[in-house]
């Protein structure tokens, strides 16, 4: 199922939202909104895969929302103004839905997200060493072997490099797991992720990495013994 949530100021059209989305099968409603606020709360709170979002409203602008949201999120943008198209696929825009929209371009828009998602996740197993973070209005290269460990800082996460140089982006330790070589690194915390080759030792309720960086083991990760820093 692909979670997705749908944001516009005009209730006309989040009804007519919820009647095509209730036909396709693969995706699972979690609400709809006229209030930017109580959306982001829904994001916040849910793992989203997908938002429907219109682009003019008052006093916003959905493309700067957007631009504001975990790197992971899809988005399909729904406006009666085509002059948006080229900015919203320069956000990467899955697709660009123009009022008013019928089912069969709807479901169109739906089953692009579908195959993408799925295409995603067939590549995870031939992933290049290296994860994308979304950085401003532009995306950062990371290598993996470079990442000591990650730390959730509310809606944002802290990469430290092993050069000491730290990325601040807006992601969650859940996300960037997803995204991550599960070989490679492990949780140990809910707000820490860390690289299994940096670890120098193993204490009861910590574990000290190379730079002699304290990380806090979680209660609900005591399995973490069985990690090595040995391949």
């Amino acid at each position: 199922m692909i979670s997705c949530i749908a944001i516009d100021d005009e209730p006309l059209a989040l009804r007519l939202f919820e009647t095509y989305a209730a036909r396709i099968e693969f995706l699972q409603v979690l609400g709809t909104f006229t209030n930017l606020q109580e959306a982001q709360t829904c994001l916040d709170n849910h793992d989203m895969s997908l938002v429907f979002l219109d682009i003019q409203m008052p006093g916003v602008n959905g493309l700067d929302f957007f631009r504001q949201q975990k790197d992971d999120l899809l988005v399909i943008f729904t406006t009666a103004f085509s002059e948006y198209a080229i900015e919203g696929f320069e956000v990467n825009a899955r697709d660009y839905l123009l009022k008013p929209y019928n089912f069969e371009r709807f479901e169109q828009a739906c089953l692009k997200v579908k195959d993408y998602l799925e295409y995603r996740n067939k590549q995870k197993d031939k992933s290049p060493p290296f994860v994308m973070v979304k950085q401003g209005y532009g995306w950062e290269k990371v290598m993996f072997d470079e990442i000591m460990y990650i730390e959730s800082r509310d809606d944002y996460v802290k990469i430290l490099l092993t050069n000491n140089k730290h990325i601040l982006t807006k992601s969650t330790t859940k996300s960037m797991m997803e995204k991550l070589p599960g070989d490679d690194f492990v949780r140990v915390h809910r707000s820490y992720i860390i690289h299994r080759k940096m670890i120098k030792s193993f204490h009861a309720r910590k574990i000290i990495l190379s730079n002699d960086k304290e990380i806090p083991v979680g209660s609900n990760y005591k399995d973490l013994m069985n990690v090595s820093k040995e391949d």
